[in-house]
């Protein structure tokens, strides 16, 4: 089936994620994890793109970047095929190391960006005891720093120093940020974006049985497909569709 093209930003900036084939821990050691980063600024050099923020955890991980000479597509490949190259030769191994393609949504506001910032610094935490993950992620410091005046302008504040923004960054996210985790979070994240796929164009959820949005209904179901995890039984429960009218409309996007 031929794969249907992604949703763009406008912004330029993208969350992403790449996680390991068979759910493996490919960023096992701390020196995976090291080698992961420095491949994502050695890319980044030229101007061809630059890096808000990053986390890496054992079976996978996020970036925060915006697209400058390189696309996001570009990014993610040049990134995932350098880190491939070092892994099977490490583990002398061959195959594949990422599990499909890189996961993304695209970040069109600045309220949004900071709240994606917050996330992935305080993702480590939220992992499980049960998952022992070990992670690496962009110092605090270094996000100050560099992006101190964008930070300040999200916030609406006329200073801000670093003991405020650590504050900041230490509450809980207010908004749904991409992640794999597990059935539960990919369906509030679906709902998530059905509910502000469809609000943005005024239509309310139960006009997706109406034939009149059909056009609706299919990009909407398209977007879940892209952008989730979820079987088509969950993309039908999400939408409060058929199963069999969800998978057809699935068939029929992805005919050649």
């Amino acid at each position: 089936m031929a794969r249907k093209a992604r949703v763009y930003s406008d912004s330029l900036i993208y969350h992403t994620i790449i996680r390991g084939n068979n759910a493996e821990a490919i960023f096992k050691t701390m020196e995976d994890k090291k080698r992961i980063v420095d491949i994502l600024y050695q890319k980044a050099e030229n101007d061809n793109y630059e890096v808000f923020a990053y986390c890496i955890l054992d079976d996978h991980a996020h970036f925060l970047v915006q697209e400058g000479a390189l696309s996001i597509a570009e990014i993610m490949k040049r990134l995932t095929v350098s880190y491939a190259a070092y892994y099977n030769r490490k583990h002398m191994r061959y195959g594949h190391v990422f599990y499909g393609r890189y996961l993304s949504e695209t970040v069109e506001e600045k309220e949004q960006l900071l709240e994606i910032i917050k996330y992935l610094l305080q993702h480590p935490s939220k992992i499980t005891k049960d998952a022992k993950a070990s992670s690496l992620h962009m110092h605090p410091v270094k996000i100050y720093e560099e992006y101190g005046d964008m930070i300040q302008e999200c916030m609406e504040v006329t200073k801000l120093t670093y003991e405020w923004f650590l504050d900041v960054v230490g509450k809980k996210t207010k908004a749904m940020v991409l992640d794999l985790n597990r059935e539960e979070q990919e369906m509030q994240y679906a709902q998530y974006l059905t509910q502000r796929y469809l609000s943005a164009r005024g239509i309310a959820h139960e006009d997706l049985k109406d034939r009149n949005y059909c056009d609706v209904r299919n990009q909407m179901i398209l977007k879940l497909k892209e952008n989730t995890t979820l079987s088509i039984r969950k993309i039908a429960e999400v939408l409060e569709l058929n199963r069999g009218t969800v998978y057809r409309i699935i068939c029929e996007l992805y005919e050649d």
